[in-house]
């Protein structure tokens, strides 16, 4: 087996769609807290306009109404919200591709983009011997651990580019 198999448009496919279920899920977290809480400061919470990696998984997916529902033995399957969204967008993915190819709708713009994403992915790999392709630096940013003798402990976090993670994963 060679390592261009990892990189199918099935597994990358799988992998957004994970993606997109977890930004999906950290958007509905913020939401949720903004409208529930009473603090002021709580309540000016925007949703994920300045993310930008939510902003390109977004254009690669239907609507979040649009998503095909799961039936009651596929939503038991999954042990997390993430999990049931996740099996969602890949569902309404391969719905889409099977009317697609039966010739009952058009492709959407989000399909488009998501092949057109997927093909970008897979070319750098197969090229990457070839092509001048480098990741980039990730952008590291510290979480709070604990205080200990008036000394602030953060634990280093990087954060990737989606391309790269997605390259990374695989």
């Amino acid at each position: 087996m060679n390592y261009i198999s990892f990189f199918s448009s099935e597994n990358i496919i799988r992998i957004l769609c994970k993606y997109r279920a977890k930004a999906a899920n950290k958007r509905h977290e913020k939401h949720m807290m903004r409208d529930i809480s009473l603090h002021v400061s709580t309540n000016k919470i925007l949703s994920s306009e300045n993310n930008e990696e939510f902003q390109i998984l977004q254009d690669f997916f239907p609507k979040r109404r649009q998503w095909i529902q799961l039936n009651e033995s596929e939503r038991k399957s999954c042990n997390s919200s993430i999990k049931i969204n996740e099996l969602r967008l890949y569902k309404s993915y391969i719905k889409t591709k099977i009317n697609i190819k039966e010739g009952k709708i058009d492709p959407p713009e989000w399909y488009l983009n998501l092949l057109d994403y997927v093909e970008k992915i897979q070319l750098i790999i197969i090229n990457v011997e070839n092509s001048d392709y480098e990741m980039n630096k990730p952008q590291i940013r510290g979480i709070k651990k604990k205080i200990k003798k008036k000394v602030l402990i953060c634990r280093p976090i990087a954060l990737y580019n989606i391309t790269d993670k997605i390259i990374c994963s695989l």
